[in-house]
């Protein structure tokens, strides 16, 4: 009996720690009209990383990542799934399109086992 319940703590423990590590991946950033944010840190190859950000559509956005191992893709919610609106990617400017809830993702992906990165997004 003491076996079965240290294995279901265990086992629970393992979902509270691998629940928290996902989600830790996902950041939530604020842009301001006018002024450049600049992020820095690394992305492995087993998950990626994804900033979220409110904005409207038009508005111009510049996104531009340093980092000779990631890519990302910048993607937005469109009647309840997410549409990509570029491919991997190092550089994307131009306006936003239209995204239902004004939430817009960019998910950094690293190409080698740990990733480096620095990117800096500008919204106009």
């Amino acid at each position: 009996m003491k076996k079965k319940l240290a294995t279901l703590f265990a086992a629970l423990g393992f979902c509270l720690l691998t629940t928290n590590f996902a989600a830790a991946q996902d950041q939530r950033i604020r842009l301001v009209k006018g002024r450049k944010i600049i992020l820095k840190g690394d992305v492995s190859d087993r998950g990626d990383k994804t900033l979220i950000f409110r904005a409207n559509k038009g508005q111009r956005l510049t996104i531009k990542l340093i980092g000779r191992d990631a890519d990302f893709v910048l993607s937005g919610g469109t009647a309840g799934s997410v549409e990509e609106y570029t491919g991997e990617t190092k550089f994307w400017s131009g306006k936003l399109p239209p995204s239902d809830d004004n939430e817009y993702y960019i998910r950094l992906i690293s190409n080698y086992k740990v990733a480096s990165y620095t990117i800096e997004i500008r919204l106009q």
